[in-house]
């Protein structure tokens, strides 16, 4: 066990500023290099950048005074200074323990996902990110094939320099480093930090912000034979804390439920605030935080199994009693280790960083089986009462009402979830504020700005962001209506002579979306000289960043601008939307998932698709998407959508949307070429064909001439009408394929098209609002 003893607060700020102005020093070596001159030591970019670049913004802030900043410039220069030495040591680990060569030519990062590969197949084929910073407003880059070419890696990094003007305001050294690194992930993602061994696709920002935690556990610990705890963490119950309700509809249903997934995507946050309060140390201790799941790495010093166990205690006591044994932080902290098993090995008998991950993720599903335990061991605390006289809250179904038909608690959550897509800035305090949300014990969370100690971030919702703040980079693509308003958003509003007429049905789709195999791509996913600790946080960044970023940006866009998102995970993804949208929205994203991963066959999701009435209690829509998602999960190979109770590739699902399509061209709501009451016939006779089949009926035979006698008898070929000849071929296509084929994916996919086809052309009868 380590020491007792720690580095004091200004001391820690110190070593991670010099250690985030050492990675800037490899960005400004790049924007000033040429083949001409001497590759000079990135410490002296480093050193002219905290002198002319980064002083000269603090002029007139607090900040300028608070910590020594040229004495900070001196010890990245300085080999002989202790935290020069610590942060050399920090970067080597989390580089699997080699000696790489910090890059010195201007190019831009390989992905991640080229070094994916199961069953020993990966990916040959070259791909690198365009050279481009990120911003909350748009989509996240995708790689292309081949090299990068040539970059004006000088004028990106004077737009970098440009836009440290933000820092000027800034008021506390952890909302100054907190938006130093963000910007450094805004303009590094894309740059490599090491040209060598491989290390191509290890970024920049990834090797600093690794470097940053370990960094910071090296220096509290000191020289122990394992210096670093592990804590890895997960959230339980997230379905059943978001939709504890068993009523069809309440009042502010979708606020509620916005509320209750911003606290879900918030808990890590604060926990890290307020585990990192309570040990001392400043909260930059994440390797990997993403939807509820969280690895933090802590220094291993005296004490510090005792200080996260007491917590756990406090929160899972908390956790209980505020959300009625819903949601639960589960976690394991019992592993302590040293350098060595962070370090890579091309012995496949012997690779310590991947044996790592594989124990983790066993302790932690062990952890999950005993959720509660400690609030559970405390004598008599769940016979503590509870008043539960009265009408129950809409929202929960198990409180009191107090206010609008809703408990303290859904109130709170509601009020919180309906303010969310006004506001620009949260912000996390360990003090007491007005208007807050206690998320966890001793951490508030409200909108707003914080005072000087808090924790801020700007919001992605509003287009115009605060700037000094870090973004927080995730995907609430959240329309301000509720989910009544949204389903009604699938009707097509005609005007045919001056009468208008809603056509559709107002319905909702449940999406489910979970990544294939993650948890094997993580451990077993990389060759064994590819397990470093900076690719799997890179891996999971990036997967992150595409459920977040760019769904988000895709959500933006005119026909899927009433998306809702309920969950965003990391790689689970729960989205609502008009039903009509779901086949679109479903093979866009598997399109843009594909090259976002470089084509790498290995790398896929799977879809739950629930179709279901506005007025269907939530609890029901949650379950039958869940149900679909384990169908499409539990088929053959994944990568597949569960709809209407079929599974389809997304080959099949394609085809599904095209025969979709075709056929609502034929019913064009002026001047249609069919009938409802044919298409109608149609499904009655695949409904028939179907159940005669499944009975193992000779019947079933009889139908084939039935449904040809239909068809010659309402649609005789007429040669001069090549629309009608089109209908024909359309439904004997579809009907022989339907009769004719040895599997039943054909039949499937007629009959889903005719039964979309169905809803989307009836008249829905509803009285219109001028």
């Amino acid at each position: 066990m380590g020491r007792k003893m720690m580095i004091s607060i200004k001391e820690q700020y110190e070593l991670l500023f010099t250690t985030l102005f050492r990675d800037i020093g490899i960005f400004k070596r790049l924007a000033f290099v040429t083949e001409e001159t001497t590759i000079e030591n990135y410490s002296d970019y480093s050193y002219s950048f905290i002198k002319e670049d980064f002083i000269p913004n603090l002029a007139n802030s607090p900040m300028r005074e608070y910590l020594d900043w040229e004495k900070i410039a001196e010890d990245g220069l300085n080999p002989t200074s202790y935290n020069y030495n610590i942060i050399k040591e920090a970067s080597k680990i989390v580089m699997g323990g080699l000696d790489v060569i910090e890059n010195n030519k201007p190019t831009t990062i390989s992905p991640v996902f080229t070094k994916v590969y199961l069953n020993n197949n990966g990916i040959n084929s070259v791909f690198k990110y365009p050279l481009r910073n990120l911003t909350s407003a748009e989509s996240f880059p995708f790689p292309v094939r081949g090299d990068s070419g040539s970059i004006d890696i000088k004028g990106y990094w004077n737009k970098f320099v440009s836009s440290l003007v933000v820092i000027k305001n800034i008021q506390s050294p952890l909302a100054l480093l907190s938006k130093m690194k963000d910007l450094i992930f805004e303009w590094c993602w894309c740059i490599p930090y090491s040209q060598n061994n491989g290390n191509e696709d290890i970024s920049i920002y990834d090797h600093c912000s690794a470097t940053m935690a370990m960094a910071l556990s090296l220096a509290i610990a000191g020289e122990i034979e394992k210096p670093f705890r592990i804590i890895v963490g997960d959230l339980s119950g997230i379905q059943k804390f978001i939709f504890q309700s068993k009523n069809q509809v309440f009042h502010g249903a979708a606020r509620t439920f916005r509320g209750r997934s911003f606290i879900i995507s918030a808990l890590s946050t604060a926990f890290k605030l307020g585990l990192c309060n309570k040990i001392g140390i400043i909260p930059f201790v994440d390797l990997i935080d993403a939807g509820g799941r969280f690895t933090f790495i802590l220094p291993n010093i005296e004490g510090v199994e005792d200080i996260i166990s007491a917590y756990q205690e406090e929160i899972e006591i908390f956790l209980f009693k505020k959300y009625l044994g819903t949601l639960c932080l589960v976690m394991d902290y019992s592993l302590a280790v040293g350098r060595d098993v962070l370090e890579i090995s091309d012995n496949p008998q012997n690779t310590p960083f991947k044996n790592l991950l594989a124990e983790t993720a066993r302790l932690l599903s062990v952890q999950k089986i005993r959720k509660f335990s400690k609030a559970l061991a405390k004598v008599g605390y769940v016979f503590e009462d509870e008043i539960i006289e009265g009408k129950r809250c809409e929202a929960c179904g198990i409180r009191t009402e107090r206010d609008n038909g809703l408990c303290h608690e859904c109130h709170e959550q509601m009020t919180f979830g309906g303010k969310l897509p006004n506001e620009s800035i949260i912000s996390f305090s360990l003090s007491q504020k007005e208007n807050e949300i206690e998320i966890l014990p001793g951490v508030k969370m409200f909108l707003g700005q914080g005072d000087r100690e808090d924790l801020s971030f700007a919001l992605p919702f509003k287009k115009k962001q605060s700037t000094q703040y870090p973004v927080w980079r995730i995907n609430m693509h959240i329309p301000n209506m509720e989910f009544s308003d949204i389903a009604k958003k699938s009707l097509q509003e005609v005007k045919i002579n001056d009468e208008v007429k809603l056509y559709g049905n107002p319905l909702l789709s449940y999406i489910k979306i979970d990544v294939d195999n993650l948890g094997e791509i993580f451990i077993n996913g990389m060759g064994n000289n590819a397990y470093t600790l900076t690719r799997y946080t890179t891996l999971s960044r990036m997967l992150s960043q595409f459920f977040s970023m760019h769904i988000a940006s895709i959500l933006d866009e005119e026909q899927f601008k009433y998306a809702y998102t309920i969950i965003n995970g990391g790689d689970d993804i729960f989205i609502v939307l008009p039903w009509n949208k779901t086949i679109p929205f479903l093979l866009r994203l598997k399109k843009d998932f594909s090259l976002f991963c470089c084509d790498n066959k290995k790398i896929h999701f799977s879809a739950g698709v629930a179709i279901e009435d506005s007025n269907t209690p939530f609890s029901k829509c949650n379950r039958n998407a869940e149900d679909a998602e384990h169908q499409a999960k539990n088929h053959e190979d994944k990568n597949c959508v569960s709809l209407w109770n079929h599974v389809y590739n997304f080959g099949q699902l394609s085809l599904l949307n095209e025969s979709i399509n075709k056929l609502l061209s034929f019913c064009d709501y002026t001047n249609p070429v069919i009938s409802k009451s044919f298409i109608y016939r149609n499904l009655m006779y695949m409904n028939d064909w179907i159940n005669e089949k499944n009975k193992g009926n000779a019947k079933k035979y009889e139908i084939i001439p039935k449904f040809k006698y239909d068809l010659a008898r309402t649609y005789e070929r007429n040669k001069k009408n090549e629309k009608i000849n089109e209908v024909v071929y359309f439904f004997m296509d579809g009907f022989n394929k339907s009769v004719a084929s040895p599997n039943e994916i054909d039949a499937e996919i007629y009959r889903d098209t005719l039964v979309t086809v169905i809803y989307e052309r009836r008249i829905f009868n509803e009285i219109r609002e001028d």
